[in-house]
């Protein structure tokens, strides 16, 4: 798993966004991290993230409560099969290992695609939002 640094400027990728394709690079990187797999100019799958204080109902709250120990996956979006699948599942590990996380959540479209995604991945509902919902990946149990 790569992440994008924080002083990039230009990276056409974002625009494939097809849950959240409003947000700009700038935005993504002001609230957190970009992660892919492959190669910078030929990535598998891409996810945009955010630690939050809060289990977020919302894009605002990736900023009004940014800083803290929830690790929020607001989009996810592949290039090749089974990669979005193989980087939630880096990004979990990732979390696992990170002593300053201690949940891996989702702000997530309020879509059949969405819901079959996560579940089958083996995350829980965790809540449900007016325009949004929230999954969760155990961070805490055996890989």
């Amino acid at each position: 798993m790569n992440s994008i640094q924080k002083n990039t400027y230009e990276w056409d990728k974002v625009n494939d966004d097809p849950v959240r394709p409003e947000l700009s690079l700038a935005w993504r990187l002001s609230v957190g991290n970009i992660y892919y797999t492959g190669e910078m100019d030929d990535p598998g799958a891409v996810c945009c993230t955010s630690k939050c204080w809060i289990i977020p109902d919302s894009t605002r709250d990736l900023v009004v409560e940014n800083g803290g120990n929830v690790l929020v996956a607001y989009t996810v979006w592949s290039y090749k099969p089974r990669a979005g699948r193989d980087l939630v599942f880096e990004l979990r590990d990732f979390a696992m290992a990170d002593p300053m996380t201690d949940r891996l959540v989702t702000l997530s479209p309020k879509t059949k695609m969405a819901r079959r995604f996560h579940l089958n991945n083996g995350a829980v509902l965790l809540k449900e939002n007016k325009h949004t919902d929230n999954y969760e990946y155990d961070i805490n149990g055996e890989k």
